[in-house]
């Protein structure tokens, strides 16, 4: 198990008086002994001082010092409290391509984000920062939604061993690994679950097939079988079987009510980014669920995941575009 000892918040506005994911990214480090960057992408250039300055060269500095100095505040009481932190300030954008660009180039081995409701009309209209990072960012992205850190945590690790709508293989091993690090590293307990459908049969007709529920016999037999995928699964991780559930049901609702029923602190599941064409279509798990979870949300991708993101920031891009 590969311990977690760099952590990157992404701060959105570090001007604001709040910042869930800061607290949270310092009570997790506290526990892991790992270190901390504060990383903040801005595209426009305020607040300015007073003077502001004349030149876009002048602008550009004085807006990066002002942010930076704000992020240095964030940092000190983390730091007095003795921990290890860096503040990162950019000017780039889109906010989400930044912050992938500095995980694909630091590797840190967790990401935190504090993530805002958006409502359902969000994902299909706006880009937003939570939806891109789910889609594009390689390391794993704890979505902040609760202040503090319990001291026992209990946490859900949503599995599909039927690897539904072609989501690799190994995606759920990298799941569970994840989701007995975090409760290892700081103290918990996990949970297993996996929501299926109830199978149906085709009955052959003369205009068209009749698709209708399988018999119950068919039905236990199904269930039987994708249980015992989920108890091997838990097996391999040496976790005991009896933390396991299978759920008849649609994947949110499942996880939605386990979340109230166990109390749970954190969901660990899995995201696989696909094409917009494809998204509009097969839809995201992890993102029907961040908007209707009231905890946390841990999203992982698959090992050989390669995030599409450009390597050249804002300023390169532009420069490349005037050259």
């Amino acid at each position: 198990m590969k311990t977690w000892q760099h952590l990157v918040v992404a701060v959105a506005d570090p001007f604001k008086q709040r910042h869930m994911a800061v607290k949270k990214a310092a009570a997790i480090a506290m526990r892991c002994h790992a270190r901390i960057t504060l990383f903040h992408a801005f595209s426009l250039p305020y607040p300015l001082p007073n003077p502001a300055p004349k030149s876009s060269d002048e602008v550009l500095q004085a807006a990066m010092e002002y942010h930076r100095k704000a992020m240095e505040q964030l940092a000190r009481p983390l730091r007095r409290s003795g921990l290890s932190v860096d503040c990162v300030v950019a000017w780039d954008f889109p906010a989400h391509e930044a912050i992938v660009r500095y995980v694909s180039k630091h590797k840190p081995d967790l990401l935190l984000a504090e993530s805002q409701r958006h409502g359902k009309l969000a994902r299909w209209l706006l880009t937003n920062t939570d939806w891109e990072l789910i889609r594009a960012c390689p390391c794993p992205l704890w979505f902040v939604k609760i202040p503090g850190l319990p001291i026992n945590l209990s946490v859900l690790a949503a599995v599909d061993p039927l690897h539904t709508h072609a989501k690799p293989a190994q995606l759920d091993e990298r799941i569970v690994d994840t989701a007995v690090s975090l409760t290892t590293q700081l103290a918990g307990k996990l949970h297993l679950v996996h929501a299926y459908t109830a199978p149906l049969e085709t009955t052959r007709r003369m205009l068209e097939p009749l698709r209708t529920s399988a018999s119950a016999r068919q039905q236990r037999l199904f269930q039987a079988s994708i249980t015992e995928q989920v108890e091997q699964l838990a097996s391999r991780h040496n976790l005991p079987v009896n933390l396991c559930m299978v759920k008849e049901g649609d994947a949110v609702t499942v996880i939605e009510s386990l979340v109230r029923q166990k109390l749970i602190d954190v969901v660990v599941m899995g995201a696989v980014s696909r094409s917009a064409s494809q998204r509009a279509f097969v839809g995201s798990t992890a993102e029907k669920v961040i908007d209707r979870l009231r905890c946390d949300l841990l999203i992982v991708k698959q090992n050989d995941f390669k995030s599409t993101v450009p390597k050249q920031n804002a300023a390169q891009r532009l420069h490349l575009r005037a050259s």
